[in-house]
């Protein structure tokens, strides 16, 4: 469902969390073609985070907090170094089965011109 062309893994106690360094131009088309610098740094920011928040749902930490029914939510924020506001990306994920149209809905929302 959410394969990856190039990973790098990093350690966080005894999961690993996967990004995509080469994969974000292809997923978060959002930022691509946009001239202002800052704008594209942002939007790939922003893409960066919620391939991070899939990452974090699919670790086994909380795929098994889920399966015992815990009440536990994932959410994405980016902080703008332009104004200094932290925006909430997407709806927080309770489930795996929130998983995919949060995924799809933040996107959406970064095609559409960001967290702006």
């Amino acid at each position: 469902m959410f394969g990856f062309e190039h990973v790098e893994q990093v350690d966080v106690g005894n999961q690993r969390l996967v990004g995509a360094s080469g994969s974000l131009e292809n997923r978060g088309g959002g930022y691509v073609g946009i001239d202002n610098e800052g704008e594209r740094h942002d939007r790939l920011c922003e893409v960066n985070v919620i391939e991070q928040v899939v990452n974090v749902c699919q670790t086994t930490v909380v795929k098994d907090a889920w399966s015992r029914g815990q009440p536990l939510s994932v959410h994405g924020w980016a902080y703008g170094l332009s104004d200094g506001l932290v925006r909430q990306l997407g709806p927080g994920i309770a489930g795996p089965d929130e998983l995919e149209a949060a995924y799809r809905q933040a996107l959406d929302a970064v095609h559409a011109g960001g967290s702006k």
